[in-house]
C-alpha cells in the first residue's frame, strides 16, 4: 500500500482504501481507477488516496487511527453537528429571529442539548479512541484523506487523536486524557452558529464583523455544552473548547490569555491561572492539521516536515515549548506508505515510497525506490535502509518554499 497524491494517479491503479461520504461508498477497495473516477475524486477535493499495487502490497500503512474507527468518529461528530445545526435553524425559523445568542438560550434548544443521546456516544466513543491509542505505539501518523464536505468532521476526530497522542507522551493521568478526547473532538462545535458563507471564506478575505463572529465560535460551543447535563460535569473538556485558540505568548482569543511557562507534570499538579495544560495540546494538534490539510495554506497541504518546519520555526511563540517539544517526539513525518525523495547521496534525486520505520530513529526509514533522479522507473526497485546510510536524506515529495508560504491562521 502507498500513499499517491490525486495527480498523479494513473488510469488503472486499484484502490487501497475505500472512499465514503457518510454511510456512502463512493469508491469500493480494489476498485481499479479511470479518468472519470479521478475526475471524481479531484471535484470531492481529494489530494490523497491509497493505492494498491503489486511493489506495495507487503507496506502495512502506519496510522493513529484505524480507516474503520476514524469513519466512524467522523460520521458521529458530523450527526452532532448537524443534528445542533439544524434545531438551532429550526428554532430561528419558527421564532422569526436571526439571533443566535437568543436561540442558545431558549428552552426548546437547550432541552435538546440536555436530553440528546448523541452526546453520550460521543463520550463513549472518545473512551474507545483513548484506549486503542493508550495500546498502540504508533506515533502520529494519520493517513485520514480529508474530503471537502466533510472535512470539519474528519479535523475534529484527527485533532482528536493528535492531542490524546501528545497527552499520553506527556504522562497526563488517565481523567485528563478523557477529557483532552472529549474537548478536542467537540472542540468547533461553536462553528455550527456561524453561516456558510462566512465559515467558509479564507481568514484573509474576513471583514472586521466576520472576524468577530468567527472568533465567537470558541465562546458559543462553551454555552452549547454546558447545557448538557453529563458534559458541564467534565470541565476541562469544556475548557477546552472555550481556550483552543488562546496562543502560549498571548495572541489569541477570546480572552488573549497567557500560557505558564510551566509545563504539566505528575509532580505539579496545582491550578495554573492562565491557558488550561490540555488546551494547550489541542491548540498544537489544532494548528498542525490545518496546516497539513491545506486550511491554513490556501488549499495547498503540506508534509508533516513542512508543517513542523513551520510550527517550529514561524510560529514556536504560540506553542508551550514542551508540549511542542513532546508532539514532535512522537511525530512520524515519514510513515511508512508515504512518498518521498533523497536530497543527497548516492540516490540523490530518487522518488520513491517509506517501507517501515523504526520509532526510535523516524527520520531514517526503509525506502523502496521507484524512479531515478531524472524521474524515470527503474528496471527494478531499490531498497535502501538510511539507518545505514548516513550520506542519505529523505525529503517529502513535492516539498514547497516553507520560509515563504503564506499562513492564514486566526
Amino acid at each position: 500500500m502507498r500513499i499517491v497524491p490525486v495527480d498523479k494517479l494513473e488510469s488503472g491503479m486499484v484502490m487501497g482504501e475505500q472512499i465514503q461520504v457518510a454511510d456512502q461508498i463512493m469508491l469500493a477497495h480494489g476498485v481499479p481507477l479511470n479518468q472519470k473516477y479521478i475526475e471524481k475524486l479531484q471535484q470531492m477535493g481529494m489530494t490523497e488516496v491509497v493505492i494498491d499495487d503489486e511493489a506495495t502490497r507487503d507496506v502495512e500503512l502506519e496510522t493513529t487511527v484505524s480507516a474503520k474507527v476514524h469513519r466512524k468518529g467522523t460520521n458521529l461528530v458530523q450527526e452532532v453537528f448537524h443534528e445542533t445545526q439544524s434545531t438551532l435553524e429550526s428554532i430561528k425559523k419558527e421564532q422569526q429571529t436571526s439571533d443566535t445568542e437568543d436561540v442558545l438560550k431558549d428552552s426548546k434548544f437547550t432541552g435538546f442539548i440536555k436530553t440528546s443521546p448523541m452526546f453520550s456516544r460521543v463520550i463513549d466513543y472518545t473512551e474507545t479512541l483513548l484506549h486503542d491509542i493508550l495500546m498502540s505505539n504508533s506515533g502520529i501518523a494519520l493517513n485520514s484523506i480529508k474530503q471537502h464536505d466533510t472535512h470539519m468532521f474528519q479535523h475534529s476526530v484527527d485533532v482528536c487523536a493528535m492531542a490524546i497522542a501528545i497527552g499520553k507522551q506527556l504522562q497526563l493521568p488517565e481523567k485528563h486524557l478523557e477529557d483532552l478526547a472529549l474537548g478536542s473532538i467537540l472542540h468547533d462545535i461553536g462553528k455550527i452558529t456561524i453561516p456558510k458563507k462566512v465559515l467558509n471564506k479564507p481568514v484573509t478575505k474576513l471583514n472586521s464583523d466576520e472576524l468577530k463572529i468567527i472568533k465567537i465560535h470558541t465562546m458559543l460551543g462553551r454555552r452549547i455544552l454546558l447545557n448538557n447535563t453529563k458534559l458541564a460535569q467534565r470541565v476541562r473538556a469544556v475548557t477546552v473548547v472555550t481556550q483552543h485558540h488562546e496562543y502560549h505568548d498571548g495572541s489569541g482569543f477570546p480572552h488573549k490569555l497567557k500560557g505558564s511557562e510551566i509545563a504539566w507534570s505528575l509532580t505539579n499538579s496545582k491550578h495554573i491561572i492562565g491557558i488550561s495544560h490540555l488546551a494547550e495540546i489541542v491548540n498544537i494538534a489544532n494548528t498542525f492539521d490545518n496546516l497539513t490539510s491545506g486550511v491554513a495554506t490556501r488549499g495547498k497541504p503540506l508534509s508533516y516536515l513542512d508543517a513542523s518546519y513551520i510550527m517550529v520555526n514561524r510560529l514556536y511563540n504560540r506553542f508551550h515549548p514542551a508540549y511542542l517539544n513532546a508532539f514532535l517526539r512522537i511525530l512520524n513525518v515519514f510513515a511508512a506508505g508515504s512518498n518521498v525523495q533523497l536530497y543527497e547521496g548516492r540516490y540523490q534525486g530518487y522518488v520513491g515510497t517509506v517501507v517501515r520505520t523504526d520509532p526510535a530513529n523516524r527520520l531514517s526509514p526503509v525506502v523502496r525506490l521507484f524512479f531515478d533522479d531524472k524521474q524515470q522507473k527503474l528496471p527494478k526497485p531499490i531498497e535502501v535502509d538510511l539507518s545505514k546510510e548516513p550520506d542519505m536524506s529523505l525529503q517529502r515529495k513535492s516539498l514547497i518554499d516553507v520560509k515563504n508560504i503564506r499562513i492564514d491562521l486566526l
